[in-house]
């Protein structure tokens, strides 16, 4: 009797272990899968942010003095508003797969997008050259880096209405 109790024991933790040990191979093999699924989706969330971001700059360029404000989650990433070369860039590293052809420029709608080798891994920047525009932040030509937070970032930006260079000034405030 006792050796029935044993055996019934013995084969309880038998078929656990193998029942683990399938586990851990459905997620070894899926697990990397579901990082890039991810990280595609972060992109083409940032993609479609970045659009809207572009949507409202042309929306203040319209006329002298008008503002929009709009909201950006950097959930992974950073953001880089770069005055002294009138552009805007979202950079995401170590990502495990190329969103697109390594080094080749990939153009979407205003948007360039780069796929570049970072060690083994891979880096991604989203960007927009604004040649016709003067952009500022806080009316400073300066680098800004909006890095990865909890919380939407509330940007305001603004057709300050004056010209330099012959092009228009936009600022950007964070609020």
């Amino acid at each position: 009797m006792k050796n029935k109790k044993a055996q019934i024991w013995i084969e309880t933790v038998i078929y656990t272990l193998i029942g683990l040990t399938i586990i851990g191979i459905i997620l070894g093999v899926l697990s990397p899968k579901i990082t890039e699924i991810k990280d595609r989706g972060v992109i083409e969330q940032t993609i479609s942010a970045m659009n809207t971001l572009d949507e409202a700059i042309s929306y203040v360029q319209a006329v002298d003095g008008r503002i929009k404000t709009t909201t950006f989650m950097v959930k992974r990433g950073t953001i880089k508003i770069d005055s002294e070369n009138d552009s805007i860039a979202y950079v995401l590293e170590d990502l495990k797969k190329p969103y697109s052809e390594v080094d080749q420029v990939v153009r979407n709608g205003k948007l360039n997008i780069l796929t570049s080798k970072y060690g083994s891994k891979y880096k991604i920047s989203i960007y927009i050259s604004y040649d016709n525009l003067n952009l500022t932040f806080e009316e400073k030509n300066e680098l800004k880096t909006l890095s990865q937070a909890s919380t939407a970032y509330k940007i305001a930006i603004e057709n300050t209405g004056s010209v330099s260079n012959d092009k228009l000034n936009i600022d950007f405030r964070i609020i």
